[in-house]
């Protein structure tokens, strides 16, 4: 997986795809327990660092392995169906505040396809991310003790 950065837009969906095939192939070598993300590869003589491949999902599994790759699909994809079941459940104010949560976090599944970002992604953006699905989650599914 190389990086490579180009202005024309053309050039980098081309690229995109490119690195998306490779990125494919690395993943087939290793499919189990992944590469590491340090490791080298060489490409016409030259070293390069195994870099973005422009898509979480692919990173994830490249780096880890199909099974990582498995738990984290499963994983976004439980989410969304929680938060999206939450809207449905809730009612105002607290319904605006499950479906806003639910927009932010398909917006960053969707972002994963296509962006640059490490699997965690920001920081920030990740926790307050969490934050919000957790209070949607808790408000909508509270659990009860006799």
């Amino acid at each position: 997986m190389l990086t490579y950065h180009a202005n024309n837009t053309a050039a980098n969906y081309g690229t995109r795809l490119q690195l998306w095939k490779h990125s494919y192939s690395l993943l087939l070598q290793r499919p189990l327990l992944g590469n590491s993300p340090n490791q080298l590869e060489e490409v016409g003589g030259v070293k390069f660092r195994v870099m973005q491949s422009h898509n979480v999902y692919l990173k994830i599994g490249v780096y880890f392995g199909i099974p990582a790759l498995i738990f984290a699909v499963l994983f976004h994809l439980g989410m969304l169906h929680s938060l999206f079941r939450a809207t449905q459940v809730l009612s105002s104010p607290y319904k605006d505040f499950a479906f806003c949560t639910f927009l932010s976090f398909f917006w960053m599944v969707a972002q994963g396809l296509v962006s640059n970002a490490e699997p965690v992604g920001e920081f920030h953006s990740a926790a307050l991310l969490a934050g919000m699905s957790g209070v949607t989650l808790g408000l909508a599914f509270p659990t009860t003790q006799d």
